[in-house]
């Protein structure tokens, strides 16, 4: 696919990290797999996968397409969450 990266932040439990992805359905078509996620476009947007794998310190992340806007909203929604994130190539 695209890029592979791992986001880390503290969290009390998988389970609110599964809440917050779910949350994102308005941004994005979201496939729950409960701890791996797709996401992809909302009709007519333009297209994109980013796909979240659920790890004990965050979620694994690989994408591809025109991603760039739900990858914003990702990020705003996911400190607003959980505070700092480290962000890591991987």
């Amino acid at each position: 696919m695209g890029l592979h990266q791992e986001f880390r932040f503290k969290h009390s439990s998988p389970e609110d990290v599964r809440i917050f992805l779910r949350q994102l359905s308005g941004t994005a078509v979201v496939d729950d797999q409960n701890d791996f996620f797709v996401f992809s476009q909302l009709p007519g947007a333009p297209k994109f996968t980013f796909d979240c794998e659920l790890t004990e310190c965050g979620v694994r992340s690989e994408r591809g397409g025109e991603y760039f806007h739900f990858l914003g909203v990702f990020l705003e929604l996911l400190t607003g969450t959980f505070g700092a994130v480290e962000v890591e190539d991987i």
